[in-house]
């Protein structure tokens, strides 16, 4: 191989997200997917908005707002759940009290 296509090669890995290893102890010298704290902040973000709580001007663009709203969004939808359970299980109740 010759240095021109070495150099294309390891462009196409930067470009990609690619870095040579440098971890002291290991030092493998070969590269790996860098996943760093951008990418995971993405994800969160990016998760956050599919759930209906993106990040803007409202909650400040603050994670931790938007996820206390998706979380009280959560509990919310729990407790009208189990309130709708508990009134449902009572018209059973009823309805098997004036079968019997």
């Amino acid at each position: 191989m010759s240095q021109r296509e070495a150099e294309e090669l390891r462009d196409v890995l930067i470009r990609n997200g690619f870095v040579r290893c440098d971890i002291a102890a290991c030092n493998c010298g070969s590269w790996h997917a860098r996943y760093g704290l951008r990418e995971r902040f993405d994800e969160i973000k990016q998760m956050l908005s599919d759930a209906g709580h993106p990040l803007c001007n409202e909650n400040g663009n603050l994670v931790s707002r938007a996820l206390a709203a998706l979380i009280e969004e959560r509990d919310s939808l729990a407790r009208s759940g189990q309130a709708a359970s508990g009134s449902h299980q009572e018209a059973r109740s009823d309805e098997q009290g004036e079968s019997t």
